[in-house]
């Protein structure tokens, strides 16, 4: 029966409910019919059903209009609650019968439309012209007051009319109660004003903006943004942001030009900036007051344009304030509120990356314009260019890392402007020649082109052969407060390891690092060889960062040269034990040998004698026999692999020392044990001999020389015994040559330091003719020292550094050449056929990890691989290139 009953209400209600849904506004008809009221009853009969047009009239006065006279004359805090329970009760009781009695006295639909149609007669007849009379400046308040009313009264209607919310408005699928209330308010008494609400709200934004509000006002705003929300029905945005939003926006952003048009002219970057972040943060504060969270990206959006975007290039611009006066003014505060600011806004930073880029590039190049040079062996750049640049490079990654966040930009401005002007040519060094001549000469001038890949490679050397202090581990250091949590994990991290990181950092950004790994190669050796590195871990920390940077092929070399001077070693030991036990051997057989000479010569000896002798006899050998010194001095050979070692030049020295031919003669054979197919050259050019000196005023001095001084030397000495007025031996350089079985350029070259030198250990007499002066040793030499090293003198070293240069440059110009043909071979074996522009690009994009190749180079190389039939051109285009198999 409730289902039939049902139907048959849809059936005569669809039409009204169909005209309700079609748009708004829209009035349904009313459902009384025509004529007065019925009469209010205070009681119905029961049993009876009950009279549409009686219940509706009791409803409509002891409800409706009962509270809405009470709306006009109760407080706004007082209508929560403006009809009584037992009037409620009562209502409640009428409307309940009257919905619930069998058809076809249920009158269900009249009473929800019914209802509706007061509503909507309220609105329009009470309500609008109300906020139609009222002043712009009060329509807001009247807007909430009257809000506040139509809730009022349609939550104590709602509170009678509850059974038809909950069953016939939710079966047939309609709006409710609420919901329809608030539909007439939007159609009958927000629409016919929704310009005027709209122009007053946003002329109170902007009246804050100019001057903030008190509370009560933004309290008045706040309650005019929730109507605007709630008119556009539950969960539903769009009649405020079309509405308020939108126009919000607009006048927003007019205000917004002109406020940053003005301060453009009446401020300098920084105050701009701190103005701008001043307004956004106001801005942000008035969405948290009295606007939807979700108009926060919008208006901040339209803020950030108008202040930040459409002015970007004249803040980063501005004279003596712009970015790069606080670059140029260490001004961190101000640079780092200007990164805020403009990360707000899309390719904000974009513009300002570019500043950074152009001011670090004039920067270096100011570095570059202005060397400086030191007049010690050479007119060479000076140590302190690297320094600068290194320090330069520290304090703008600090920068970016405490200003910047990090950002990506300013990572990639800085490695662009320090590949920028780390590449740039040096200007020439105008070195000064001595001659190398005894007699003298005139001085020779010459341009050197020095690159910073030289400068780094040295500028390493001189960190790696400083004082060992800087190896000490930093010390971890104490908190404030006391505590010792700190020192669980100490600190590893070394003075000396951070220099050497920053140093490998500028290496990252050279383009020719093959230079710098020929240079350092040279560097690497001459530490190793001389004992002059501070430690093997300060090497290999430096040769584990260029591997990070280059790879393992690039240090290949460098780690084999590290591993040869471990490996010697052991290699060392090795060969003390050999000489031990080879002496040992000898002179047990030389004792055997003396044994049995005696026991034949001494044949009626008695047999006790015989064995006395034999023991003294091994017992005296066995104590001149030191472990540590095996030749009766310290012997320290170094066997280096070639491979992995630069190429020297070999210098004749046929007649070394006799006592250094013993050494030579007996690790040959030792080496000889130890493998059979390699070949050991000596090189004497590296070698270091002391000699212990004693001159005649009973002063003696430890020399440290090279061999080929050392074997000049040796060829003055006179035993001992001679008296103090002995002069000794008198030669030419031809003679002393001859002597020691080298070249007398070789003889000239190291003869000069011991005549000319700091220590002029040898004497010159003039002879008649060109190369005739005659040397003698310098027996009156006095020294305060007890140690002392015999330099090069300075033309030497310079001629020496510039020799050893150039050889250099040409073994560089040299692999180069090897690289590009490798890799243009590899490229065509995988290609097969490539035209040469397409060739040439990944040739050189290839080779960049290492150099920089040149297109002349690549085309010479693909010629040069044409004539040796490895490539070929196609006879009918010759930009194409064929791979011969």
């Amino acid at each position: 029966r409730d289902r039939a009953e049902l139907l048959l209400e849809e059936r005569i209600e669809r039409p009204q409910e169909r005209h309700q849904a079609a748009g708004a506004p829209s009035r349904v008809g009313r459902c009384l019919p025509a004529g007065d009221a019925m009469a209010a009853a205070t009681s119905f009969a029961p049993g009876r059903p009950i009279a549409f047009d009686e219940g509706w009239s009791h409803v409509r006065q002891h409800g409706v209009e009962a509270a809405l006279s009470r709306l006009e004359s109760l407080p706004k805090s007082a209508r929560g609650r403006i009809l009584t329970p037992e009037e409620t009760s009562q209502l409640y009781t009428i409307t309940y019968q009257m919905c619930t009695q069998a058809t076809p006295f249920n009158w269900s639909g009249k009473l929800y439309y019914a209802i509706l149609d007061e509503l909507q007669d309220i609105c329009e007849r009470i309500v609008e012209p109300k906020l139609a009379k009222a002043s712009d400046a009060n329509l807001l308040h009247k807007l909430i007051d009257e809000w506040s009313k139509h809730t009022a009264l349609t939550k104590a209607i709602g509170g009678f009319l509850r059974y038809i919310d909950r069953f016939y408005v939710s079966r047939l699928a309609l709006l409710t109660l609420k919901a329809a209330s608030v539909k007439a308010f939007h159609d009958f008494v927000y629409s016919p004003n929704k310009s005027r609400l709209t122009a007053a709200f946003v002329k109170q934004v902007r009246s804050d903006r100019i001057s903030p509000g008190s509370e009560d006002q933004h309290q008045t705003l706040r309650s005019a943004k929730d109507i605007f929300i709630a008119v556009g029905g539950e969960d539903s945005l769009h009649v405020y942001e079309e509405d308020l939003v939108q126009p919000l926006l607009q006048a927003t952003e007019v205000y917004m030009k002109e406020l940053a048009e003005q301060w453009i002219k009446n401020s300098t970057c920084s105050q701009y900036l701190y103005k701008v972040r001043a307004q956004l943060n106001a801005e942000d504060a008035r969405v948290d007051s009295y606007l939807h969270p979700d108009t926060r990206v919008a208006l901040l959006r339209v803020c950030e344009r108008q202040l930040i975007s459409e002015h970007l290039n004249t803040v980063l611009n501005m004279p003596k304030s712009g970015c790069k006066w606080l670059l140029q003014n260490d001004k961190e505060e101000d640079l780092k509120l200007m990164f805020l600011q403009l990360r707000r806004v899309p390719n904000g930073l974009a513009p300002m990356g570019v500043v950074f880029r152009k001011f670090l590039q004039e920067k270096g190049a100011d570095l570059f314009a202005k060397p400086r040079y030191e007049n010690q062996w050479e007119n060479r750049l000076d140590d302190t260019l690297i320094t600068d640049m290194v320090a330069l490079h520290h304090k703008y990654r600090v920068l970016i890392r405490a200003n910047f966040a990090e950002h990506n930009t300013f990572h990639r401005a800085l490695k662009e402007a320090f590949e920028f002007f780390v590449n740039l040519p040096l200007p020439p060094v105008t070195a000064s020649t001595k001659p190398t001549e005894p007699q003298g000469g005139r001085k020779r001038a010459r341009q050197e082109e020095i690159s910073v890949s030289e400068l780094l490679s040295d500028h390493i050397d001189r960190r790696l052969r400083k004082a060992p202090a800087e190896m000490v581990p930093i010390s971890p250091v104490l908190p404030e407060n006391g505590s010792a949590e700190s020192f669980l994990t100490p600190r590893r991290e070394t003075e000396l390891e951070r220099k050497l990181v920053s140093i490998v950092d500028l290496f990252g950004y050279v383009n020719d690092k093959d230079v710098f790994g020929q240079f350092y190669l040279k560097h690497l050796a001459k530490r190793l060889i001389l004992g002059r590195s501070n430690s093997v871990d300060a090497e290999q920390i430096v040769i584990g960062k260029l591997k990070q940077v280059c790879g393992n092929p690039f240090v290949s070399k460098f780690t084999g040269m590290i591993k040869d001077l471990m490996l010697a070693r052991s290699l060392q030991n090795a060969f003390v034990q050999f000489v031990h036990a080879e002496k040992l051997s000898a002179a047990a057989a030389a004792a055997d040998d003396a044994a049995a000479a005696a026991a034949a010569a001494a044949a009626a000896a008695a047999d006790d004698d015989d064995d006395v002798r034999e023991t003294k006899c091994t017992a005296g050998v066995e104590s001149h026999l030191d472990p540590r010194q095996p030749f009766g001095f310290d012997v320290n050979v170094k066997v280096l692999t070639a491979g992995f070692w630069p190429s020297y030049k070999n210098e004749p020295l046929k007649h070394i020392p006799a006592k250094l031919q013993g050494v030579t003669d007996v690790f040959a054979r030792f080496y000889a044990t130890r493998t059979a197919h390699r070949v050991v050259t000596w090189i004497h050019a590296l070698g270091t001999v002391v000699l212990k000196a004693s001159f005649p005023n009973d002063k003696k001095v430890e020399i440290t020389v090279t061999t080929f001084q050392a074997a000049i030397l040796l060829l003055f000495n006179l035993p001992v015994s001679a008296s103090a007025d002995s002069v000794g031996v008198k030669l030419t350089e031809a003679e002393i040559a001859d002597k020691i079985g080298t070249d007398v350029n070789v003889v000239r070259k190291h003869l000069y330091a011991l005549v000319k030198g700091k220590y002029k250990l040898l004497m010159e007499e003039a002879g008649e003719g060109n190369g005739q002066a005659r040397y003698a040793a310098n027996w009156n030499f006095e020294t305060r020292a007890r140690r002392i090293k015999v330099p090069l003198l300075p033309a030497d070293k310079s001629a020496q550094a510039s020799e050893d240069r150039l050889a250099n440059l040409l073994k560089i110009s040299e692999e180069r050449r090897y690289a590009v043909e490798a890799t243009i071979v590899r490229i065509m074996k995988t290609q097969r056929q490539l035209r040469y522009a397409e060739l040439s690009s990944q040739v050189v994009s290839a080779l960049a990890p290492i150099f920089q190749a040149q297109a002349k180079t690549i085309r010479k190389r693909v010629d040069d691989l044409v004539e040796r039939d490895y490539l070929e051109l196609d006879e009918a285009d010759d930009s194409l290139i064929k791979y011969v198999a």
